[in-house]
């Protein structure tokens, strides 16, 4: 809508000013470059790392004694991230073994017991304040509203969860189908939701028993709206690793989609499935494209392969998701493995950590995170001097101005090397370690290109030097380290 239109409206000027600030000055999929987004107007690549994702309005640190921090401490948290560059913060709601167990309640108690009719409490105004706080600092917070991890016997969450019929006064294990101990990750507190299969086949008595929890979880995502849709810097995830049928986050989705449009607003939705064999996976991140009605974003994180592997799966994932429209999301860069039971091994090489992150970039990934120790690198020296590098790459190239190009290369010996490039114009090349690759430039005869290198390792700028087109020219790593090659024609300058 052009703002010409708006000043002939003069009647509406005031209403129609006010939504269109949201969609020409909020988070918004970009109308330029639509695989990515955009912020107040501009096109944006969204990046960060923090050492929490569990609760991280009220804790920066993730350890399972959980460590409570104040505002000031995690603000401080975000200006260092920021500083660095980063733009991204995601915020699992784990208001269980987070917030209850550490006296930050959703709902008032009575007897001892939490009301869950009145989603009060100094749970609320934490997350109030962090989405303010990373509203100040053009922060984008991505909201999880489930976490399998906050509602079974890891860390044995659920004993202190208000969902748990031993803590609330709303209802009881025999009118709710949910134990006072669970230890499936898998339990009914995910089942009871129009569309779900077990909702579906379900006799009359256990569907009123899912409807009345279902009640209360309403209740729960409304006033997680009732903040979250005053901000314009807030992207949506329903779950963390959804083990469950994928009807269950449809349902959350569909729900906020249109609480937001009852508001006038518009609401960004994706869902994190868990960790499963490939086939399976691939049909759940299927299950989201098929369903563009009420998902508009792709988060890949359980995209779990490395090394070549990694390159080839996430570009299969990347192209068809852009053949739907969607941008791509990484909300979790993970350092560590994953064998065939999905078992977890530890590691935080943060070569491990760049790979990923530089070939998702390459691949045009809209958001990419630093996955939290010790699981990922979060946010430390390796990451912030990897957002350096980022922000150094932005001044030369905007990663959509770039498509993956590895025909241009000659040379490439497997997991050596990985391009994006605008052909004659624009070219990045992302080096793990130490190599050196041909680079067609042969159809430029007569142009000269600036190259210079980034060290991902340091974040600072490396050498640089002019080379000429018409030819087919070697592109060789400055030393043993993680290099980015930014190369662009001098008759763009």
């Amino acid at each position: 809508m052009k703002i010409k239109k708006l000043i002939r409206i003069a009647p509406l000027f005031p209403i129609i000013l006010q939504f269109t600030s949201t969609i020409l000055f909020g988070i918004n999929i970009s109308s330029t470059y639509p695989y990515y987004w955009e912020y107040k107007g501009q096109p944006t690549l969204l990046f960060g790392g923090f050492n929490s994702s569990e609760a991280t309005h009220l804790t920066h640190y993730f350890n399972k004694d959980v460590t409570i921090h104040t505002v000031d401490q995690i603000t401080a948290k975000m200006d260092e991230m920021k500083s660095a560059g980063g733009n991204y913060i995601r915020n699992e709601l784990d208001c269980g073994w987070i917030g209850a167990r550490q006296g930050f309640y959703i709902a008032p108690k009575v007897n001892g017991k939490f009301d869950l009719n009145a989603m009060s409490g100094t749970y609320w105004s934490r997350l109030r304040t962090f989405i303010d706080e990373a509203k100040k600092r053009d922060i984008v917070v991505g909201i999880e509203l489930w976490d399998i991890y906050d509602t079974c016997k890891w860390n044995d969450s659920w004993s202190d969860h208000p969902f748990n019929p031993a803590n609330n006064i709303n209802y009881s294990t025999a009118t709710s189908e949910l134990l006072t101990y669970e230890t499936r990750p898998q339990n009914p507190f995910y089942w009871g939701v129009p569309g779900h299969p077990k909702y579906v086949n379900a006799p009359p008595a256990t569907k009123a028993n899912y409807d009345r929890v279902r009640k209360y979880q309403e209740k729960f995502v409304d006033k997680v709206l009732s903040i979250t849709l005053n901000y314009d810097n807030v992207l949506y995830c329903m779950n963390n690793e959804n083990g469950h049928a994928a009807e269950w986050g449809a349902y959350w989705a569909k729900y906020i989609h249109n609480k937001a449009s009852a508001q006038g607003k518009t609401a960004f939705c994706t869902d994190l499935f868990m960790i499963e064999k490939p086939h399976i996976l691939a049909n759940q991140f299927q299950y989201m494209l098929d369903h563009s009605n009420i998902y508009n974003h792709l988060d890949i994180s359980q995209c779990l392969d490395h090394g070549e592997d990694h390159w080839t799966r996430v570009k299969e994932l990347v192209d068809k998701a852009h053949t739907k429209g969607f941008p791509v999301t990484k909300t979790k860069i993970y350092t560590g493995e994953v064998d065939e039971k999905g078992k977890h091994t530890v590691s935080r090489d943060p070569q491990r950590a760049y790979d990923k992150y530089w070939k998702d970039l390459l691949l045009g990934v809209s958001v990419v995170r630093f996955h939290k120790p010790n699981m990922g690198i979060g946010l430390s020296p390796a990451s912030k001097n990897c957002f350096a590098a980022t922000v150094k790459l932005q001044t030369k190239v905007k990663l959509w101005e770039v498509k993956p190009r590895l025909d241009l290369l000659t040379l490439r010996a497997e997991d050596e090397v990985y391009l994006a490039a605008k052909p004659g114009e624009k070219y990045v090349l992302f080096f793990p370690k130490s190599g050196s690759v041909g680079l067609k430039l042969g159809a430029y005869a007569g142009d000269e290109f600036d190259l210079n290198w980034i060290n991902v390792d340091t974040g600072n700028w490396g050498p640089s030097k002019k080379i000429s087109g018409g030819a087919t020219r070697t592109i060789k790593t400055p030393s043993a380290a993680t290099w980015v090659a930014v190369i662009t024609s001098t008759q763009l300058d």
